[in-house]
């Protein structure tokens, strides 16, 4: 497993800046959200070849691309504009030899149940993008968590029962699943093995809805090793189950400085993975 972050939480950096944070800071990799204003324009201007010097030259390894933009919108225009902005992405990713894109699978709307919204709408928007993607060699993860269509992770097996393609995965993250009240993460770790793409860190702050409320509905979530989660068996089970990815740390706690808090945490984690070997 490597250890990485993930770039939204410095919009106002480029690429190079990225990379030279990453280096300086202990960080083995990035995961670049092409999500942000200008930066899917400014990596795609690079071309391949700088593109991938630039990763040799600051000794990282390849990175994953993200775009965590809703492509279920009810504007079509607006959906419509993202999806092709995803297939530039995959285009991109080809290119660049970024083997993985981490996504969003979209929003419920209309009132409408997630189930419903998963067997109705679902293939209809990404069989077409995960079958061009897997012509591109290119993996589609999902990122899951309670305000998304895949709320729930008994409805994953829903989910890539209409996804029927081995390029299709999921984006883990530990703090969703607490949040909404998980404790156990084996049972899913063991059944989603082979389809845990990705992995996102960050810590739960509060697990108990009451509490949460009580601290005026504060965002829950925070750096890992400074919440509630247990980090060295998340990753033993990690281990355990032969995820070999990124470890893509996350940041959205606006109250920590966040460069020292993303090399606090890279320093935690490093720590614990030699704990857990």
């Amino acid at each position: 497993m490597k250890i990485g972050l993930l770039t939204t939480a410095f919009k106002d950096k480029i690429f190079e800046e990225l990379l030279s944070f990453a280096r300086d800071n202990g960080f083995e990799s990035l995961e670049i959200d092409l999500g942000i204003p200008g930066h899917y324009e400014y990596i795609a201007g690079l071309g391949e070849d700088n593109f991938n010097d630039n990763i040799t030259k600051y000794r990282l390894s390849k990175p994953v691309f993200a775009y965590y933009e809703n492509l279920l919108d009810q504007d079509l225009q607006v959906a419509n504009r993202r999806i092709k902005q995803l297939y530039d992405i995959i285009d991109l990713a080809y290119g660049y030899k970024v083997p993985l894109v981490s996504i969003l699978a979209g929003y419920p709307f209309d009132g409408r149940k997630n189930k419903e919204i998963i067997a109705d709408v679902i293939p209809k928007v990404f069989a077409p993008i995960l079958i061009y993607a897997k012509a591109k060699n290119v993996k589609i993860s999902f990122e899951h968590f309670f305000q998304t269509v895949l709320k729930d992770w008994k409805d994953w097996e829903l989910f890539f029962s209409v996804l029927p393609y081995d390029n299709a995965g999921i984006t883990l993250d530990f703090s969703h699943l607490a949040w909404q009240g998980v404790r156990n993460y084996a049972p899913i770790i063991s059944k989603y093995k082979d389809r845990i793409f990705h992995i996102h860190l960050k810590d739960v702050r509060f697990r108990d809805r009451l509490i949460w409320k009580i601290f005026a509905r504060k965002n829950p979530f925070t750096f890992p090793g400074q919440g509630l989660s247990d980090w060295k068996g998340n990753l033993a089970l990690l281990r355990k189950y032969c995820y070999e990815g990124m470890l893509s740390i996350e940041n959205e706690n606006k109250y920590i400085d966040k460069e020292k808090g993303f090399n606090d945490c890279r320093m935690f984690i490093s720590c614990l993975l030699k704990e857990c070997k």
